[in-house]
């Protein structure tokens, strides 16, 4: 069971236990959710209503209890954490790996094998993924461990303050060293999960750096900083491919060459705690990156 703490100030005298919650941030449904919960919300550790009214002095508490997680899975992968607290997990995955349960990889996927090991640690929770990575897209996930840390950051995403930066190596050099691709896209018809540029698409805006040019196996290749205004499936290697400059190791939109992986990795990610208010930023580098 994980909890948020406050401790009631001379200013807040005064006021229902209600109006803190809904002053912090939380949510009329999550404050709803939390009073069917034994000890969802309490005042000096006594079980209270949300209309009473609160002293200087006194600490507000809200309990988060979780239903047990599904997955009965047991493996032999660790995942690699870059951060932890009560509320979240964040951890670097390797490309190769899908994201979440799917045809063909219903048991061998990293929200499976991260459940299976928090349990292997006496943890019990459902396992949320904020956003997701491709399979063959290497780097940062980030994992929370409750519904409300889950609502709270799913809005930071849609508001642009829970950001991820991408690097890849992309073929030959770009038209310019930074720039922004505005280009729709749509899903190719007949394909399942193969995406192109058209005109009556999705809006789809990709912002990029050049870090530095180097060769690769005799060819010139970039190294690309990205950052995205829109979550597009592919969108990186869709937009990439529309300039000419397509990721190395993409055997969908790419050409032939020796990458031994899709080069395509999300190596920083910037959000504010949900409960806490700080500034939490995470980096993860990736082998392709250090190229030259």
């Amino acid at each position: 069971m994980r909890q948020w703490k406050y401790k009631i100030t001379a200013g807040d005298e005064g006021k229902s236990l209600g109006e803190i919650l809904k002053a912090a941030g939380f949510s009329k449904k999550e404050i709803s959710r939390q009073k069917f919960i034994a000890d969802g919300i309490t005042l000096d550790g006594v079980k209270c209503r949300i209309s009473e009214h609160v002293r200087s002095g006194q600490t507000i508490a809200l309990h988060f209890r979780e239903e047990k997680g599904m997955a009965q899975a047991k493996s032999s992968f660790v995942p690699s954490v870059l951060y932890e607290d009560d509320c979240l997990l964040i951890v670097d995955k390797p490309s190769g790996l899908s994201c979440h349960p799917g045809r063909g990889h219903y048991h061998d996927n990293l929200g499976t094998f991260v459940l299976a090991w928090c349990r292997e640690r006496g943890e019990e929770f459902p396992i949320r993924q904020i956003g997701r990575l491709d399979k063959d897209t290497s780097g940062i996930v980030v994992f929370v461990k409750d519904q409300m840390t889950a609502s709270r950051l799913w809005k930071q995403r849609s508001r642009g303050e829970l950001a991820k930066t991408y690097y890849a190596a992309v073929h030959g050099r770009l038209p310019q060293q930074e720039g922004i691709i505005d280009k729709r896209m749509c899903k190719v018809p007949g394909e399942k999960n193969k995406m192109q540029v058209c005109t009556a698409g999705m809006e789809a805006v990709t912002c990029y750096r050049v870090l530095k040019e180097t060769v690769f196996e005799g060819g010139l290749i970039s190294i690309v900083e990205f950052s995205l205004k829109t979550g597009r499936t592919h969108q990186i290697r869709v937009h990439m491919a529309s300039l000419g400059n397509p990721v190395l190791g993409d055997s969908i939109y790419g050409v032939r060459d020796k990458a031994s992986r899709l080069c395509l990795h999300a190596g920083k990610v910037r959000l504010t705690h949900p409960f806490t208010g700080e500034h939490v930023a995470v980096e993860a580098s990736a082998d392709f990156m250090e190229l030259g």
